[in-house]
């Protein structure tokens, strides 16, 4: 588990909240980069789920019927 520093956790809690919003999304911009190694793994899965679709080895649901509701 990552532990983070205390000092640091009081600095960010002592910052304006304009500045606390600007670290949040730079944050976020650094978790939202792509990894390749990833996303070739989700390409070759939706590769294979979509062979199994058309072979008719896994069926299809409506959005309705996966979240139960009429849209």
């Amino acid at each position: 588990m990552i532990t983070v520093d205390r000092r640091f956790l009081r600095d960010v809690q002592a910052l304006p909240p304009r500045e606390k919003l600007k670290l949040a999304e730079f944050l976020l911009e650094e978790l939202d980069k792509p990894d390749p190694t990833l996303d070739a793994l989700w390409a070759k899965e939706a590769q294979r789920r979509s062979k199994a679709y058309h072979k008719g080895a896994i069926p299809a649901y409506s959005v309705e019927e996966v979240f139960g509701k009429t849209l």
